[in-house]
């Protein structure tokens, strides 16, 4: 409750296949990361992050969870109502099952808080089915 996921980026060696930008992230429990790549992706690559412990009574709440898009160029999630002025959010990455795909730019993603209880994921191409996470932290 008083951690926040911080998505670093990724490294690989190969450069012209879809899976470079297809990993997002969740922080599944107190001791774990978990990292989603695009489903058919052979290639090996590492996934830099960071966690920021809060003390105690500095985050009011964090909101995690993911957004699926499925045809469409956006998709949205539905959070508990925050102070817009006292929230970030955090894009953590973008995973699809999609294998067709034939460079990363369609699976970078655009996060917005679009009013006090909705998210919204917007991506580059339509068609996919694709699953972005998320962290909405609400200060004090």
């Amino acid at each position: 409750a008083n951690s926040v996921l911080i998505w670093d980026g990724i490294e690989t060696s190969v450069q012209s296949t879809a899976d470079i930008g297809g990993t997002r992230i969740e922080l599944t429990n107190a001791t774990t990361v978990t990292a989603t790549r695009v489903t058919a992706a052979a290639n090996t690559y590492t996934i830099h992050f960071h966690v920021i412990e809060y003390w105690p009574g500095v985050i009011r709440r964090v909101q995690r969870g993911t957004i699926a898009i499925v045809g469409a160029s956006s998709g949205t999630a539905t959070i508990t109502a925050v102070n817009t002025a006292k929230t970030s959010i955090t894009y953590l990455g973008l995973s699809t099952t999609d294998v067709t795909l034939t460079g990363a730019a369609p699976l970078f993603g655009r996060l917005a808080l679009t009013n006090a209880t909705t998210l919204t994921l917007t991506i580059v191409a339509v068609a996919l089915t694709s699953t972005g996470s998320y962290e909405a932290v609400e200060f004090y």
